[in-house]
């Protein structure tokens, strides 16, 4: 499809030339012998309206001017005294018309252009808005991902996630752009950030008010502007603060937008991370499960090959727990797996990681020796001596898989069970 450039869009000196050479024709052919008078006249709103669309004001006023010397200056080239007075009075009505309409025109086609030119520019900052939506709801960091998103929303240099801590603060969980290690704001009443999240309306900080204001602008690298978006929703409560290199007038709509998706994002990376935690976190005892101890014990022979250091397993059983669950019942049986549990738990160390395994049986990773690890299953049964346990170990070959180890520890265990048995009976029954 042809499209016809702009005068903006042509040489300077080039853009009032088709105008003015229209101009003089008109000039040129009211003088002509047999003139058509003023319907020849009447064309000199033509190039007035045609600068008035594609031109500039400027433009505009020497084609006005222009207009007025077709009435003026043919009179006195040729000498005509006589009408030269009247030429002077319908060049002024003809320049004050067209000039007005020429005015008019060009402000109304300035308004669409600006609005076209808000149009694609708001399109554009949807298309990018639902790009880094689409990148949040895929990043493994959801937090992170929003201050990154906000940052390319608003065009920003800084954009800092600040989520309620304890009563009455906020902490800096995620940040792009500014340094936030250890930021805590107390929101106090009357404070900027309070009332953004009382009300949950959106607000810009541009002169900090208060030393909190201040604190926050240094964390985002004292920028011009603060805009401060509410993020609430499905039990997140925070605020996305985003910093801004000049002076705004309003806050972004985009970012509005991407708060609210943030809150419900955030929301869903929660309960995700809330379900991850529960399906590894045995709910009786409240240790980590089978699938926690597999994942957690293949990550330290890992780390062990890598680095060197030893690594032992231990695996414990309750001795009689089969007799006792018989004789008293299952939710006893469930009371004695608790009790043990926060017992045993109490004397771990930093660093080793006790699981339930299945049933009565547990299992213990420590960082050390068969000879140190055993020292630290001792202390387990020993801090409930009315519930005893037997326990064996195995420390990890360096060559041997996560289950032949379990199997060596597993081992170890029924044969001290089996030492036991041979004094007491009952306790071989588990």
């Amino acid at each position: 499809m042809l499209s016809v450039p702009r005068i903006a869009d042509q040489p300077r000196a080039l853009r009032l030339v088709p105008p003015l050479v229209f101009l003089l024709a008109v000039a040129v052919l009211r003088e002509a012998p047999g003139r058509l008078g003023s319907g020849i006249a009447a064309l000199v709103l033509l190039p007035v309206l045609w600068v008035a669309v594609r031109g500039s004001r400027r433009e505009l006023a020497v084609v006005v001017a222009g207009v007025g010397a077709v009435f003026i200056v043919p009179s006195v080239v040729l000498g005509q005294t006589a009408e030269l007075a009247s030429s002077w009075t319908v060049a002024a009505f003809v320049v004050a018309a067209s000039g007005v309409a020429g005015v008019l025109v060009h402000q109304l086609v300035g308004q669409v252009r600006e609005q076209a030119r808000e149009a694609v520019q708001r399109q554009r900052e949807l298309e990018v808005l639902l790009e880094m939506m689409r990148e949040i709801s895929q990043a493994p960091d959801v937090r992170a991902a929003v201050c990154d998103g906000a940052r390319v929303v608003a065009r920003a240099p800084a954009a800092v996630l600040l989520e309620r801590h304890e009563e009455g603060q906020l902490m800096a969980t995620a940040a792009a752009g500014a340094s936030t290690d250890g930021l805590l704001l107390q929101h106090d009443a009357g404070t900027a950030l309070d009332e953004v999240l009382r009300r949950g309306r959106g607000a810009v900080l541009d002169e900090p008010a208060t030393e909190l204001d201040e604190r926050l602008v240094a964390a985002l690298g004292h920028p011009a502007s603060v805009v401060l978006e509410p993020v609430v929703g499905h039990g997140v409560a925070a605020i996305l603060a985003v910093a801004l290199a000049r002076t705004a007038r309003r806050r972004p709509e985009t970012l509005a937008l991407l708060a609210a998706e943030a809150a419900s994002e955030i929301g869903r990376a929660d309960l995700l991370a809330e379900l991850e935690s529960q399906a590894r976190i045995d709910p009786l005892t409240g240790l980590p499960n089978r699938r926690a101890w597999d994942e957690a014990l293949g990550s330290a022979l890992g780390r062990s090959a890598r680095d060197g250091q030893p690594i032992s397993v231990g695996v414990l059983d309750l001795d009689g727990f089969k007799a006792f669950n018989d004789a008293h019942g299952h939710q006893a049986g469930d009371r004695v797996l608790k009790e043990v549990a926060a017992a045993w738990r109490a004397e771990l160390r930093e660093g080793d990681l006790l699981a339930r395994w299945g049933g009565d049986e547990f299992a213990l990773l420590v960082h050390a020796p068969a000879a140190r690890a055993h020292h630290v299953l001792q202390r387990l049964p020993a801090s409930s001596p009315d519930r005893p346990a037997s326990f064996g170990i195995a420390e990890w070959d360096r060559a041997e898989d996560a289950e032949h180890l379990l199997a060596r520890a597993d081992a170890e265990l029924y044969a001290a069970k089996a030492s036991k048995a041979v004094g007491d009976p009952r306790a071989a029954d588990s």
